[in-house]
């Protein structure tokens, strides 16, 4: 399952649905959350997505991004369940290498990707480490391709914008605290 929590953004939409139409694995099942948009954003979804189900639910007022991703949550089915962000531009084979990673590694709980900055090409994110660091977010602003980007590699947080998970770790850690 592989689901995107929507707030507005019809500029961006088309760019990020033309990634994920690309890097969507076959026959998964789609859960597109509108957050109460004032825009008109499920307008930007094409039919060419190969999703093998779509289900697009919209909540009559903003509510959060946390209360969208877990509604989206509640009404996911697959075995491991990957959440993006809706302002990237998406990799052809992002989510079926989080995907696989999970599948491969039965002893990882969550899994990111590497968010490399559109204008520079540089490393935004590639996980977070806490400790006596002068830079928490480890790698950041190295060029993309730098051998220490190149690698899975086991870090202490991983951004939201990017995250999978199987559904027992999902289930193991609970829902979104919907006060953020």
């Amino acid at each position: 399952t592989v689901i995107c929590p929507i707030f507005n953004g019809v500029a961006f939409l088309p760019s990020f649905f033309q990634s994920l139409s690309s890097a969507l694995p076959d026959h998964s099942q789609l859960i597109l959350v509108d957050d109460g948009s004032t825009e008109a954003v499920f307008d930007t979804v094409p039919e060419t997505l190969k999703a093998g189900e779509v289900l697009r639910l919209r909540n009559d007022q903003n509510l959060g991004y946390a209360v969208a991703v877990n509604r989206a949550f509640d009404a996911a089915t697959g075995d491991i369940v990957v959440q993006l962000n809706t302002d990237l531009i998406l990799g052809p084979n992002c989510v079926t290498a989080m995907i696989d990673l999970i599948e491969r590694e039965r002893g990882v709980g969550i899994v990111g990707s590497k968010l490399i900055f559109p204008t520079t090409g540089l490393i935004q994110h590639v996980g977070m480490a806490f400790g006596h660091h002068t830079k928490p977010h480890v790698n950041f602003e190295l060029p993309s391709n730098h051998p220490l980007c190149e690698k899975t590699r086991e870090c202490q947080i991983t951004t939201g914008a990017t995250v999978g998970m199987s559904r027992t770790v999902l289930e193991q850690l609970g829902p979104l605290d919907e006060r953020y």
